[in-house]
């Protein structure tokens, strides 16, 4: 090197067999090494020499660290990104990344192997880091995902459905659908299904009351729990039908079941027709034989219904037909008038009443020698053995 007049040369030589005649020698990719006294001897024109001595410090290139974050959140859960490079140096600080290496951002510094990125937006996203010492810079870590799973939201068709009654069924019902997701029934006696719409379930009884519970996952993000209330009521005691007895038509026939605290009662007439009371009586006035036969009914209580009662015979008795005659009529005095009855009926009793404090028992009583006393009027009465009765007059 030429300075004015005077002309220097160099003589560099250091660790590692390094020498050089440059004024300004550059080493490159050194290592461990290079590390140690370079000494330089510059020589002028004249032979004089005047020599230096630096020292140089080769810190170690960082280790190339790896990303720690879990491949999936759910979208209500804090991120946290680390490595599990932990080095004892007070000058170490941890560069961290969004992106690849070609194309990222730097999100933050930390002296710590850690950074909380809170809360994130449903979606994928990439990171990584980079660890610098003592001012050197390790390479990249390899960049690494996470996905942000949205939480569903489990909504029931109708979370306060209408009371049902025992032997109903209950439907439970979402019209949340995806093909990523996963559903959780669960509910009173053990209930329990895995599918969008569970099977209706049939004949429910009381034990089936209660909170039904439905999650909805996404790749193991679950919803918070949507309930259905269902209330089951009790079904009435199936009603027992009695009655008064056999009457005959006309007279009057009372109807009874044995459930006293029903709130309303329903009959069913032999034809099927309905009569309805408030109380568990049932009378029926001035009755004909078309009220004879099998009597059902049931009862309601809370909207619920009985069982039908197992059905009852009904009896109504026909009233016996009856004509009369007297004969000979007109009549002579001292001559037999003779009293007739019809039809004849088995087990029947015919009781006849006339003029004169007349009477007799029979279907076809005599009178003898009879007189002007004799003449008016004659009435038959004529009774069953059923207890039904019939009257006329000639």
């Amino acid at each position: 090197m030429a300075i004015g007049n005077n002309v220097y040369t160099y003589r560099w030589t250091g660790p590692n067999g390094f020498v050089s005649n440059l004024a300004n020698p550059i080493i490159t990719n050194i290592t461990a090494a290079n590390a140690g006294s370079y000494q330089v001897t510059i020589t002028g024109v004249t032979g004089c020499e005047a020599i230096g001595i630096v020292e140089v410090a080769i810190s170690n290139t960082p280790v190339t660290p790896d990303l720690i974050i879990p491949s999936t959140v759910c979208s209500d859960e804090s991120v946290s990104i680390g490595t599990s490079i932990v080095l004892q140096n007070t000058n170490i600080t941890y560069q961290w990344y969004s992106g690849n290496v070609a194309n990222s951002t730097l999100i933050g510094t930390t002296t710590t192997p850690s950074l909380s990125l809170g809360v994130l937006p449903t979606g994928i996203y990439s990171y990584f880091v980079i660890i610098e010492v003592d001012g050197c810079t390790s390479s990249a870590s390899a960049s690494e995902t996470v996905e942000v799973i949205e939480i569903p939201e489990a909504i029931v068709a109708d979370p306060n459905p209408p009371a049902i009654c025992e032997g109903e069924s209950i439907e439970l019902t979402t019209f949340v659908s995806g093909t990523d997701l996963t559903y959780r029934w669960t509910g009173p006696n053990g209930y329990s299904s895995d599918v969008q719409n569970p099977p209706i379930i049939e004949n429910a009884t009381i034990n089936n009351a209660g909170v039904y519970q439905l999650v909805i996952s996404r790749n193991g993000c679950a919803s918070e729990p949507a309930v259905v209330n269902i209330n089951v009521r009790v079904q009435p005691e199936q009603p027992t039908l009695s009655y008064s007895g056999a009457a005959c038509e006309g007279g009057t026939i009372t109807l009874t079941m044995n459930v006293t605290d029903a709130t309303a009662y329903h009959w069913r007439t032999p034809d099927q027709s309905e009569q309805i009371t408030v109380q568990n009586t049932l009378t029926l006035n001035d009755v004909s034989a078309a009220l004879a036969g099998n009597w059902t009914g049931f009862v309601t209580k809370a909207g619920c219904r009985s069982e039908t009662a197992i059905p009852l015979e009904v009896v109504v008795n026909a009233n016996p037909n009856l004509s009369i005659s007297a004969n000979p009529s007109p009549i002579c005095e001292n001559n037999e008038l003779q009293l007739t009855a019809s039809p004849i009926i088995d087990g029947a009793t015919y009781e006849w009443t006339g003029p004169n404090g007349y009477s007799a028992v029979g279907i076809n009583p005599i009178i003898e020698n009879i007189t002007s006393e004799n003449a008016g009027t004659y009435t038959c009465n004529v009774t069953t053995d059923a207890g039904c009765t019939n009257s006329t007059t000639t």
